[in-house]
């Protein structure tokens, strides 16, 4: 769904990337506030200052989704779970994590970081914009950070839904997580809330288009569709992720293998072989340990060698299980 994207900077090694879908919504939110928004509130301006006024808007406010979600990467980080990047798309911005959270707390903190910057951010805009007035500040320039500090605080309300994948469904899993001590119960719950969350979006989105308000209708069946999927997503993640990380290595390992070595001949494996399945074959080679180093030799060249040598034996094991 986000693959489809360019890098356009990288901050503390995280790529911040644009999908191709985020151009349509770029503009469209463009055409809204130049033509309908802008004019409506500010009466009596020129096309190019709503214009000016406009692009201004939809620049900040993206930049304000990347620093909601930087919000969230940046206590990842601190929390030791890797980021793969954030995107910008068509229904707004997502932090990609890897792995598992280590901790009910963990998810709770990485949750509620994205909405504190919001907040802080809304904040911001809405003392510029109060103190603008007195300040002489021109109308345009107070209409784009009025704009701006109502936008973030509907960020952070809509994200505060307590519905799968919103920060607030995030924020309800980690607290059932806490609670009852089990990941997939508490993602099944939240996900729920968050399918229900978007089947009701999507009811108002066919209502409003009903009522020939297409704009706000598609709008909002599409971030309902997308709401569902993505919380079906997560409890079929959270489900799988929570039953494999409480299980043992043994209980998915196919038993009693045969073993032979690099050197058997292919004649020979095949006779060995002839009544088991791929799986139940492993080939196995001895890595022979060092008992000593040469004389004269650094400790940085030393560490080096072993660290090549651990990549050449994981190599050679990824390479044995996918060899046939």
């Amino acid at each position: 769904m986000h693959e489809s994207r360019f890098v356009v900077v990288r901050v503390r090694g995280i790529p911040i990337g644009v999908s191709w879908s985020w151009l349509l919504v770029a503009g469209f939110l463009t055409w809204w506030l130049a033509t309908q928004l802008f004019p409506q509130q500010y009466p009596g301006m020129t096309t190019g200052t709503y214009l000016g006024m406009a692009v201004a808007s939809a620049l900040m406010f993206f930049v304000s989704i990347v620093l909601h979600e930087l919000g969230h990467a940046f206590r990842a980080l601190r929390e030791g779970v890797r980021i793969e990047g954030i995107t910008l798309w068509l229904l707004g911005g997502v932090a990609r994590f890897l792995g598992m959270f280590p901790s009910a707390g963990a998810e709770l903190r990485i949750a509620v970081a994205g909405p504190l910057v919001s907040v802080a951010l809304a904040t911001l805009f809405w003392l510029l914009g109060a103190v603008g007035h007195p300040l002489g500040l021109p109308v345009a320039l107070r209409g784009v950070l009025e704009y701006l500090a109502a936008i973030n605080v509907l960020v952070v309300v809509f994200n505060l839904v307590p519905a799968l994948p919103l920060d607030g469904g995030r924020i309800l899993r980690s607290l059932i997580w806490r609670r009852r001590g089990d990941f997939p119960s508490a993602t099944r719950t939240a996900a729920a809330l968050g399918q229900g969350f978007g089947f009701l979006l999507g009811a108002a989105g066919i209502y409003a288009i009903s009522q020939r308000q297409m704009a706000t209708g598609v709008w909002l069946a599409l971030i309902g569709v997308f709401i569902v999927n993505a919380a079906r997503a997560e409890a079929s993640y959270g489900v799988v992720d929570g039953t494999l990380g409480r299980a043992r290595v043994d209980s998915v390992m196919t038993p009693n293998p045969l073993v032979v070595s690099p050197g058997t001949t292919i004649d020979d494996l095949l006779v060995r072989a002839a009544d088991l399945r791929p799986d139940q074959i492993s080939v196995l080679q001895l890595i022979p340990r060092a008992v000593g180093d040469f004389p004269g030799q650094s400790a940085a060249h030393r560490s080096s060698r072993r660290t090549s040598q651990n990549e050449n034996v994981f190599a050679i094991g990824m390479k044995s299980r996918n060899a046939f």
